[in-house]
């Protein structure tokens, strides 16, 4: 079963991890990057990107990519290039 996507809006925590990525023109990934910046919630995120995937080399192996996986990348406890704008409320 898929996970559920995530909702609402969000914050750019780190603005200059995201730049520096965003400028990386040699990498396809930058696509994602540029509308991380371009947006301010999941859902529009999730709108501009959606199935959109590209392949990157410079993995071993090559693999492909999807604006998902780069969000939860940048969502990651550890980087917190991206927050929540809102803290979540527990159930």
């Amino acid at each position: 079963m898929p996970r559920p996507w995530l909702m609402g809006r969000y914050i750019i925590g780190d603005r200059a991890k995201i730049l520096e990525r965003a400028n990386r023109e040699e990498d396809p990934r930058r696509i994602f990057y540029l509308e991380m910046l371009s947006h301010n919630s999941y859902q529009d995120y999730d709108a501009a990107v959606g199935s959109k995937r590209v392949w990157v080399e410079t993995w071993n192996p090559p693999a492909w990519q999807s604006g998902r996986r780069e969000m939860s990348y940048v969502r990651h406890p550890r980087r917190q290039w991206i927050v929540d704008a809102q803290p979540r409320r527990s159930n």
